[in-house]
């Protein structure tokens, strides 16, 4: 069925050439806060539908482009367990990806190193339940690794602090923003997926650095999310050619600079392993 989004009405005003492709998958993997009494289960669930929108965006027009190219669609059970377990017995091929996307809850990271802890569960008030619920995002990175795929990214829209030193709210007004795409102007626009379908490599990501909180809103989702996804889609277009490293450091600045919060990214880009810490 052909998707109405704005992804896709605004992507088919472009148009590229593509050079010939075999078959490539990208599985987009995503775990969302399921708990829908907190504050932030509203904008981690925006967080699926812009993400899924503009995936399925890009593969319809990908395909109407003369790529073999499809996206599968994963939604593991949303704890330690079902994260993991659904994520080894994935099956993959080679030359697919792995889009792994994460959004919910985190907490800092109780030994030196400055990658979140994903906590699978509701937010703690009294305790930190790090056994049951608290997963390492270098270990899903790992995990992913080990599938011998072509690219994976690995990232996580979560705090990186101690909701129990450091209580509060994550959840902001709506800034009322708009995903919009360059105006081709009457001219064709080139849009190169090289990103999706030739990187070799892999890539880890955090919407914050250890003590800091990550914010959303209801309606947008949360601001590191919406800040890759516009620069995605500014990559996609760039005429120079863009890469990944330059694609979330402009994502980082939109988090700071145009969305106007108190949050760094972190991330890591190599062709072989980050080095983590």
């Amino acid at each position: 069925m052909k998707s109405n989004t704005p992804w896709a009405m605004l992507l088919s005003l472009l148009v590229w050439t593509v050079p010939g492709f075999g078959q490539q998958t990208i599985h987009l993997v995503y775990a969302a806060n399921v708990f829908v009494e907190e504050d932030i289960y509203a904008g981690c669930q925006a967080d699926v539908r812009n993400t899924v929108d503009l995936f399925t965006a890009i593969e319809e027009i990908a395909v109407l482009q003369g790529y073999d190219l499809a996206v599968a669609y994963h939604y593991p059970d949303y704890s330690k367990a079902g994260i993991s377990e659904y994520l080894e017995h994935m099956r993959t091929d080679p030359e697919d990806a792995i889009v792994f996307v994460y959004s919910g809850h985190g907490i800092q990271d109780n030994t030196t190193c400055t990658w979140p802890l994903l906590y699978l569960c509701a937010e703690p008030t009294e305790r930190i339940d790090y056994t049951g619920c608290a997963l390492p995002l270098q270990d899903i990175y790992h995990l992913l690794q080990a599938k011998g795929v072509r690219m994976t990214l690995t990232m996580a829209s979560s705090c990186n602090h101690n909701p129990l030193k450091d209580p509060g709210e994550q959840s902001l007004t709506s800034h009322g923003w708009e995903m919009t795409l360059p105006s081709p102007s009457g001219e064709a626009v080139n849009m190169d997926f090289g990103l999706l379908t030739a990187f070799r490599g892999h890539i880890l990501a955090s919407a914050s650095r250890s003590g800091q909180r990550a914010y959303l809103t209801d309606q947008d989702g949360s601001f590191f999310v919406r800040a890759f996804l516009h620069s995605l889609i500014d990559g996609i277009v760039d005429e120079e050619g863009a890469s990944w490293g330059r694609i979330l450091q402009r994502t980082g600045e939109r988090v700071r600079l145009e969305y106007g919060v108190k949050q760094d990214i972190q991330y890591c880009v190599a062709t072989t392993q980050c080095s983590l810490h």
